[in-house]
């Protein structure tokens, strides 16, 4: 193949992915002038006409490549279930890890999964052929109580996932957990997955302090996105901040020098997935064991904390300690209310 055909080719390609997928929530086109800038920025040069005749010619080839019949300015679209175009193909190995983020992803990001489904369905196809019991052959088990995941209004997931891409602002309704509906204009930094909630984290208006907002507490219909530029934020990293406790809910800046005394089979784990870099285990006796380590200050520390009930008790330090027992009396109390109150 010569450098010339190469070249096209090449741009024939990046033609065909420029084009979005239609949705029923989302009826993006793009026009031919919109397609021939985009090539001029990958340094494919072409005029407008010649990019028309390409589009009517790639239209014979593929027929999920469509147009709306615009007299003024053809807008073209993938049809919603276009086969995807893999190149390479799509192998087995493929298959299974569209598979698996399916099951993991599926239950925080439904919206996704939706835009997902021809490489899904491509997927399922090849395994189904390949295996057909190869479903039973994979599962996921949430670590924690599984909980039905929070329903998201599906355009605005497009309206966050478009804002974060192009840096833009976005505005709407927000219903806060405990608090009126208000309208807050954000500058979305990140999207972090919570188990079955979904969290924005920006900032409001020109401020630069970090929130988080649940996108299922978005009022549906109620998001836009603007073509404002986000407020700049100087040093920001989604990773570090996450790191740095982000999402744990520290309680104090200075980490805690954690000491606890564990039933043996409940620190297995830890011997395998530490608290820190610097923790230690030593056994007391064949039921109990100690560990320390320095960990951060958070509300998630407690909570884990809380859920191991017996099998774990809190030497040091005291100030935390004493929160746990307090925590451990009031529920306990709790319980005695309400047996008494049943009776």
């Amino acid at each position: 193949m010569t450098q010339s055909s190469s070249a096209t080719a090449l741009r024939l390609i990046k033609t065909l992915q420029l084009i979005p997928r239609h949705s029923t929530s989302s009826r993006r086109r793009i026009g031919t002038r919109q397609l021939k800038a985009a090539l001029e920025k990958l340094g494919f040069q072409i005029s407008e006409r010649s990019l028309q005749r390409n589009l009517k010619d790639l239209q014979q080839l593929f027929p999920d490549l469509c147009n709306d019949g615009n007299r003024d300015a053809l807008g073209w679209y993938w049809k919603e279930q276009a086969v995807p175009l893999d190149i390479p193909a799509m192998d087995a190995s493929m298959a299974l890890s569209f598979e698996v983020a399916h099951h993991f992803l599926s239950p925080a990001m439904p919206s996704l999964m939706q835009r997902l489904q021809p490489y899904l369905d491509v997927a399922s196809r090849l395994l189904d052929a390949a295996s057909p019991d190869w479903l039973e052959k994979i599962h996921v088990e949430p670590r924690s109580m599984p909980l039905q995941p929070a329903k998201v209004d599906e355009s605005a997931m497009d309206i966050v996932y478009t804002a974060l891409i192009n840096e833009k602002r976005i505005r709407g309704r927000y219903r806060p957990r405990n608090g009126p509906v208000a309208e807050y204009e954000l500058s979305p930094r990140g999207l972090v997955l919570r188990h079955e909630v979904s969290y924005l984290v920006a900032t409001t208006w020109d401020y630069e302090d970090l929130r988080h907002y649940a996108l299922h507490r978005f009022v549906p219909g109620s998001l836009e996105l603007l073509d404002t530029a986000i407020q700049p934020l100087e040093n920001f990293d989604l990773q570090s901040y996450i790191e740095e406790g982000g999402f744990h809910y520290r309680l104090g800046d200075q980490p805690l020098r954690l000491r606890l005394k564990m039933k043996t089979g409940t620190a297995a784990h830890l011997a395998e997935t530490p608290l820190a870099e610097n923790q230690k285990m030593k056994p007391i006796d064949d039921d109990w064991v100690w560990i320390e380590a320095s960990v951060s200050d958070t509300r998630q520390l407690r909570w884990w904390l809380l859920g191991l009930g017996d099998q774990v008790v809190v030497e040091a330090p005291e100030i935390l300690r004493q929160e746990i027992q307090l925590d451990l009396r009031q529920a306990l109390d709790g319980y005695d209310h309400a047996h008494s109150v049943a009776k």
